[in-house]
């Protein structure tokens, strides 16, 4: 009876190591993917959080560009008064130069008797 009970105990001694090793192996197992599902999740987190920079950064230069673009529209929207006349005064001196240079050409086409003519008309407009 005794060497039956001996060899019932090594055997449940047995059982009991191996039910143990393979716990101890599936915990290993579960760590280990674990930690590759963490690593995993890692790259894939900074995978989502360099598209949501790029993202933001794209944003902020969309912004920026808007506002750039409204500043300009105010800026003109405030000055267009100022604008306009200064656009007049240039039309108006070029005119003015159009008008000199028609009259230098007209006097460069005149000679020096007409010319002196012209100047006493001008001095004495009674005198003949």
């Amino acid at each position: 009876g005794r060497l039956k009970e001996r060899q019932r105990t090594r055997v449940e001694e047995q059982r009991k190591r191996s039910e143990e090793k393979q716990r101890e192996k599936q915990a290993r197992m579960r760590k280990r993917q674990e930690e590759r599902s963490k690593q995993m999740s890692a790259k894939e987190k900074s995978k989502a959080q360099l598209k949501r920079e790029k993202e933001d950064k794209r944003r902020a230069l969309k912004l920026e560009r808007e506002t750039r673009i409204k500043e300009q529209e105010r800026f003109k929207a405030k000055h267009r008064h100022e604008l306009e006349r200064l656009r007049e005064e240039d039309r108006q001196r070029k005119e003015q130069q159009k008008h000199a240079e028609k009259l230098a050409l007209r006097l460069s086409m005149v000679d020096d008797s007409e010319l002196a003519d012209l100047y006493a008309r001008t001095k004495h407009p009674n005198a003949r």
